[in-house]
């Protein structure tokens, strides 16, 4: 009895998110705000809860990547636009089109000090 219910529970058990392909299938729902089925509702769950721990940690503003001030989202929005122009990125690792879709789309802007810097070491 107990192994039909275990064979059961793997197979409705949501794909695990590896790819930019898987992440962008499970973040569209929620980027186009649609009114997601019950297994829909868990991807956009499993997307929410990966681009907000991944900006998490950027958020120490290490890398030049500044997504303090946007909301999830946001994120998700810009995310699920930039893997639909680089189509190529959705058979890489996930964190490789989130990390290249952030960089695009929230640069930090170079600290004042260091433009100046550069600019007195052109001339």
């Amino acid at each position: 009895m107990l192994v039909p219910i275990l064979l059961l529970h793997l197979l409705l058990q949501p794909k695990s998110l590896d790819t930019g392909r898987d992440l962008y299938a499970a973040c569209q729902s929620v980027a186009e705000q649609q009114s997601p089925s019950n297994q829909a509702y868990t991807r956009g769950v499993e997307c929410l809860s990966y681009v907000e721990g991944y900006s998490d940690g950027l958020a120490d503003g290490v890398k030049p990547i500044c997504v303090s001030e946007a909301s999830v989202g946001e994120i998700v929005h810009a995310y699920v636009l930039y893997l639909q122009k680089h189509t190529s990125l959705m058979d890489e690792p996930k964190r490789v089109g989130l990390y290249e879709a952030l960089e695009q789309n929230y640069p930090c802007a170079a600290p004042q000090g260091d433009l100046l810097n550069h600019r007195s070491r052109r001339q």
